[in-house]
């Protein structure tokens, strides 16, 4: 019984810091800048809208054309096609 209750209190401890880990990786990528896109790059830069979950260089919060996030596009890609 006791070794229930530990596990289910790491369980509750890890629920408890899953929204700040959310909050945080969403969080860093609005406090970086942008950089320009490179001039070499193969894949589309920005990546456009229609591709939402995969693609490099993600423009988030980037108003400038030809931009893109670097933390954005580490956080908040997922590479899946």
């Amino acid at each position: 019984m006791a070794s229930r209750l530990n596990r289910l209190n790491r369980l509750n401890r890890l629920h408890r810091l899953n929204p700040l880990l959310r909050q945080v990786s969403y969080g860093v990528p609005l406090v970086a800048g942008c950089e320009p896109c490179p001039t070499d790059s193969v894949e589309e830069c920005p990546r456009p809208e229609a591709a939402a979950h995969y693609g490099n260089y993600v423009g988030f919060n980037c108003h400038e054309p030809a931009t893109y996030n670097p933390l954005a596009t580490l956080f908040l890609n997922t590479q899946v096609r």
